[in-house]
């Protein structure tokens, strides 16, 4: 049997609510499909979003990696993901998304919208059929379905508001509903690229929405009504700390975590040569605690190259605790833009701010860089090193009080790139090229990780990573 009209304003308030949730962290989705949306044992009341791996940022200063152009699925994406109307995308184009979601539960098939690029184009002029959704979902769906965005519903709120009239059998919204094209039977394979173990389509239920055991943890979106406990982002916290260093080939850390209406939201940044593996550790652990998980966000978990797992693993083994001290190593944002004019930079460069708090002016510190491929070379060997180029260039490095500096690094090239913080007793002579004389960084191997490893235990050596993106926001 097919859902009921309740089933289907239900489920289409639970994406809603949390794909609000994170519209409101300034990340949209961009791909929003039955295979990105997991239900625990088939219970559409638990169906939660996953996978923000092409997730646009909101925030104008940062630039996605994937581009304004197409991303997402081509049977599920927006208009203007093709193309149309200046490739406008926002969190409206995550609301045409899930409207043909739930439309395809409705119909207990994928809806057609194209086979190919030029079909999905005309059939999203045209309009999907809507006729198979229940009578009174039909409004919301239209105003969601409206092929100009200007037009469109333009917030996940507009749609709880059109599903709120849904449900008390009000008038529809004054929203023209947009032009609808005959039905007519899918040319599109069942579920193109998804596993059919996967695929929930049964004789008791016409839904196809991807099937999750109840237990299997995943980053996704809890209803509003699910309220957090006042603990629950604490217990959360913990548990993702622990999960961390299980996480393979991977340095990421926890930019906030809190409790809120649709349940703890918890932010990540840092790299994994996995980030969708990595986030389902993370996910698994916060979801062991019990606690009502509203949002993974892990748009900021880079992706790496398989020669950071060595090098990666060798830092993690003394990786400081956030907890003992706090972060000693941040950067205020995950991705920075190259730019004609960047003081003190020399354009076209990306001017990128790291914040170092040592608080003891006795304590020794090295600062190693690492590129994506897993190259590092040393940007200072010492505190004497630092105090030197601090005297000589304050521009780049500004004294905050407290032994804590914020400091300056221009960079020509985009690409991801990392910093570790190495805080202990000296030597740190690694044997590397110095950042300050060479624009090279060397590969390491299985004898350096060694000598690395020896090291750190002979100094003391506690580890901090930072890491960020540098894009290209240059006409042409």
């Amino acid at each position: 049997m097919h859902p009921s009209a309740d089933e289907l304003i239900g489920l289409t308030r639970r994406l809603a609510s949390g794909l609000q949730a994170a519209h409101e962290l300034g990340a949209i989705h961009r791909d929003i499909a039955p295979d990105n949306v997991l239900l625990p044992e088939g219970r559409l009341h638990e169906a939660k979003v996953i996978d923000f791996g092409i997730a646009k940022d909101l925030d104008p200063t940062n630039k996605t990696i994937v581009g304004d152009g197409f991303a997402g699925k081509l049977g599920f994406v927006a208009p203007e993901q093709f193309g149309d109307f200046n490739r406008e995308v926002g969190p409206w184009t995550d609301v045409y998304s899930l409207a043909l979601v739930i439309l395809s539960v409705a119909a207990g098939r994928p809806i057609d919208m194209g086979a190919t690029l030029v079909e999905a184009i005309e059939k999203r002029r045209a309009g999907p059929d809507l006729s198979v959704a229940p009578e009174s979902l039909r409004p919301a769906l239209a105003g969601m379905l409206r092929p100009n965005p200007a037009e469109r519903f333009r917030s996940m709120g507009e749609v709880l508001q059109a599903l709120d009239r849904a449900a008390d059998g009000a008038p529809p919204s004054p929203r023209p509903a947009p032009a609808v094209g005959p039905a007519k039977k899918s040319s599109l394979p069942l579920f193109a690229g998804a596993a059919v173990g996967l695929l929930l389509l049964s004789a008791a239920g016409a839904y196809f929405l991807t099937r999750h055991p109840a237990k299997t943890p995943v980053a996704g979106a809890a209803t509003a009504s699910a309220a957090a406990g006042p603990r629950d982002s604490e217990k959360v916290r913990q548990a993702i700390e622990t999960a961390l260093p299980t996480a393979a080939c991977s340095w990421i850390d926890i930019e906030g975590v809190s409790d809120g209406p649709g349940g703890v939201t918890v932010r990540l940044s840092g790299v994994a040569g996995s980030p969708a593996s990595a986030q389902q550790t993370i996910s698994a652990a916060a979801q062991a605690t019990g606690a009502h998980v509203g949002l993974i966000d892990a748009s900021n978990v880079f992706p790496v190259a398989s020669g950071n797992c060595a090098p990666l693993g060798a830092f993690r083994a003394f990786r400081e605790p956030s907890s003992e001290l706090g972060r000693r190593f941040t950067s205020p944002q995950a991705n920075w833009e190259l730019s004609a004019k960047n003081d003190p930079c020399v354009g076209p460069n990306a001017k990128v701010v790291v914040n170092l708090s040592i608080g003891n002016p006795r304590q020794n510190f090295s600062i190693i860089g690492m590129d994506k491929n897993g190259g590092l070379q040393q940007i200072f060997n010492d505190r004497a090193a630092f105090n030197a180029y601090h005297a000589q260039f304050p521009e780049f490095v500004t004294d905050k009080g407290g032994d804590s500096f914020s400091s300056t690094a221009c960079y020509n090239e985009t690409g991801i790139v990392g910093q570790l913080l190495i805080v202990g007793a000296g030597p740190f002579d690694l044997g590397l090229p110095n950042a300050l004389t060479s624009n090279k960084s060397q590969p390491v191997d299985a004898a350096w990780i060694k000598r690395f490893a020896d090291a750190a235990k002979a100094g003391g050596w506690k580890t901090n990573m930072v890491w960020y993106r540098v894009v290209d926001d240059q006409p042409g």
